[in-house]
């Protein structure tokens, strides 16, 4: 079963499904956060409660990109993976970095992708789910992309969800085309 299921792209892409679902709980939260602070609305409580799903929203988020990527490397990969799988895998099944995974998938990415997917990863590593970073190189907060230009990368914004939207349209359709589209 472990092997039929690893091997399995489509797994790969429920699961990643499974976890937008879950993120979606938590993305209705999150626009009602934001629009709050931009009425102004006295609730600093019930607030600061809603701004701290930011993290694990954009974790699961982060979690369901990774597994679209790694759906389309094990199809693409089945013939070697079926011959290691109960030895040593690919570095790439335990990769966490999106934007690696996605140059990996053949996605070009621009610099504003770049960074979105860095703040991503960065709430898969550890913002969404410990309250420090588990290695000191996770306090960088400023990273240079393709573009020359730096970004911040610790802050979550309303535009964000769109954005995360609007890839996630793109990776679907590179990793899991309808029939008769190739990519």
């Amino acid at each position: 079963m472990y092997a039929k299921n690893f091997l399995r792209s489509e797994s790969w892409i429920e699961k990643a499904e499974d976890l937008l679902g879950a993120s979606h709980l938590l993305e209705e939260k999150l626009v009602c956060f934001w629009e709050s602070l931009s009425h102004k609305v006295d609730a600093a409580e019930e607030l600061a409660y809603l701004g701290n799903l930011q993290a694990p929203y954009f974790m699961l988020v982060a979690f369901a990109i990774e597994n679209f990527c790694k759906a389309y490397l094990i199809r693409k990969n089945e013939r070697d993976l079926r011959n290691r799988l109960f030895r040593r895998l690919p570095s790439y099944i335990n990769e966490h970095d999106l934007a690696r995974l996605a140059k990996r998938v053949d996605l070009p990415l621009d610099a504003p992708e770049e960074e979105l997917l860095a703040r991503l990863t960065r709430c898969s590593i550890w913002a969404g789910r410990y309250p420090v970073p588990a290695t000191p190189n996770g306090m960088r907060n400023i990273e240079e992309f393709s573009d020359g230009r730096r970004y911040l990368l610790c802050y979550f914004s309303a535009p964000d969800i769109p954005r995360v939207h609007k890839f996630l349209e793109r990776l679907r359709l590179h990793v899991d085309p309808p029939s008769g589209v190739a990519d």
